[in-house]
């Protein structure tokens, strides 16, 4: 007898949820024992009066069906030997056959509550638990953001604070403001508030700005939530960031701009090239008979035209080299001299024109194994940044150094500019970051550079501790040859 009661004591306190659901329907049957023996005289009518309440309520809070059942049970025990004990110790001949029937009902009635009780908790606690999933499946795969009707952000995920740089609480009561880049007009957001605003999805492309200041890129599903009468209550916004997509078709519309150019300026080397060999030609016999033909008074004159149509004709063998397709992913060793001549044809005459006074320090006698077009590429491209930067100087002056290490080779640009400080030396390099004008510029200059010399297994540095800019172009040792004379 002892052992089952030990069973049965460890079946009904197996697990802590048990044993708490257990003492809240005691607890719950005891306040209703006291309840109906303070009213006895009103609830006399019927002695289960205030024991209905006792089981709804056991079973409501834990819905659990054995809750339910205990409240149940103890109930019947409580108002049978509490109010009528008469019902349990009848007279002889005498039986209540109306309250045992009673008893019966209330039994079944107090079972069947709280088994369909527990089947409804049962079920919403599914539910929850699969809304929780779905929940933690888009915290981990998108980029989630709420709104009220008026625009002011209500919740956000924890992707979009990594994407944007911003804690909960700095988002939350904002509005998307706060992370406009400036990029779209007002016409795109009127158009777009427009849209949901009538209950439809909208579906974009947004350029949006980090805390720290970068640009970023996302795909947003902006979906509006309406209530039962069909108001719009809230809007759910489902983002992807395609940054990375965005750099690639940058990248791919540079290259193709770059080859347009490339193009045009092969067709304009064929077509300019024969003309120029014709001027050449004439000039140059003009030249030699001047004595002759009493032209001495020219001379100064047919020299200048000599020189300028040489001049020409460099610029358009640069071009046809730097033009030539076959050889752009070639890797081939190449004196640094004819790179860095190759480089200075190409924006020589413009830096001229701007008064900018570009020094070459002592070119050492070594070939780099190298891409040839991309490396002027890249040059070409940080002298033009050097070029924008000081045009607005009364001092402009461009210097390009080289510097022989141990494990590496440098070119070193720098220009009269101002010092970059390291704040804005560490964006530098991320693609669309830049100091221009945005509209004009979009801000890949220094990001393809780089990307060229990772491509050589080098890099670029920016000097930050420099009075002025200065920009580092670093080579492994590797590519480098020394030649000797």
């Amino acid at each position: 007898m002892i052992l089952k009661k030990s069973l049965v004591l460890k079946f009904l306190f197996k697990t802590p949820s048990q044993t708490n659901s257990i003492l809240i329907a005691i607890s719950i049957v005891a306040l209703a024992f006291i309840i109906q023996w303070y009213f006895y005289n009103t609830f006399r009518t019927t002695i289960f009066i205030a024991f209905y309440p006792a089981v709804f309520f056991a079973s409501l809070i834990t819905g659990d069906y054995l809750a339910g059942l205990i409240a149940t049970i103890l109930s019947i025990v409580l108002a049978i030997f509490g109010f009528a004990p008469e019902l349990v110790f009848p007279k002889p001949n005498d039986i209540q056959h109306t309250s045992w029937a009673s008893i019966i009902f209330f039994f079944v009635m107090g079972n069947i509550f709280s088994y369909v009780q527990s089947d409804c908790r049962k079920i919403a606690a599914k539910a929850l638990q699969q809304e929780r999933e779905i929940r933690t499946i888009l915290d981990e795969s998108a980029i989630v953001t709420v709104t009220d009707c008026d625009g002011k952000i209500t919740f956000v995920n924890d992707k979009y604070c990594e994407l944007t740089g911003y804690s909960k609480e700095e988002l939350i009561g904002n509005t998307h403001k706060i992370v406009s880049s400036s990029f779209h007009t007002s016409s795109f957001y009127t158009e777009l508030w427009k849209t949901i605003s009538e209950g439809k999805v909208w579906r974009g492309e947004i350029c949006n700005k980090k805390k720290n200041g970068d640009i970023y890129y996302e795909y947003n599903t902006i979906t509006p939530i309406q209530d039962a009468k069909g108001n719009i209550i809230k809007f759910i916004a489902m983002r992807l960031d395609i940054t990375e997509k965005k750099i690639r078709e940058k990248e791919l519309i540079e290259k193709s701009k770059l080859t347009a150019l490339l193009d045009m300026a092969n067709g304009m080397a064929h077509e300019i090239k024969n003309p120029l060999q014709i001027i050449i030609g004439i000039i140059s016999s003009i030249l030699s008979r001047s004595n002759e033909l009493n032209l001495s008074i020219h001379r100064k004159s047919c020299e200048d035209i000599m020189k300028s149509s040489r001049r020409i004709s460099e610029i358009i063998s640069t071009l046809e080299e730097f033009s030539n397709e076959s050889d752009i992913k070639i890797f081939k060793d190449v004196e640094l001299k004819e790179i860095i001549h190759s480089t200075l044809n190409l924006c020589y005459e413009n830096f001229k024109a701007s008064e900018i006074n570009l020094n070459v320090m002592s070119i050492p006698q070594v070939s780099l194994r190298c891409q040839y077009n991309r490396i002027i590429q890249a040059l070409w491209q940080l002298l033009s940044n050097s070029r924008d930067a000081i045009l607005p100087l009364r001092e402009r002056w461009i210097n390009i150094d080289f510097s022989l290490g141990e494990n590496d080779f440098k070119i070193i640009i720098s220009d009269s500019g101002k010092n970059i400080p390291k704040e804005i030396s560490d964006k530098m390099k991320t693609p669309f970051f830049t100091t221009k004008s945005e509209k004009k510029h979009l801000g890949l200059g220094l990001s393809v550079a780089d990307s060229i010399l990772r491509n050589h297994g080098g890099k670029i540095e920016i000097d930050t501790y420099s009075d002025t800019t200065k920009i580092i172009l670093v080579f492994p040792i590797i590519l480098i040859t020394f030649q000797f004379e």
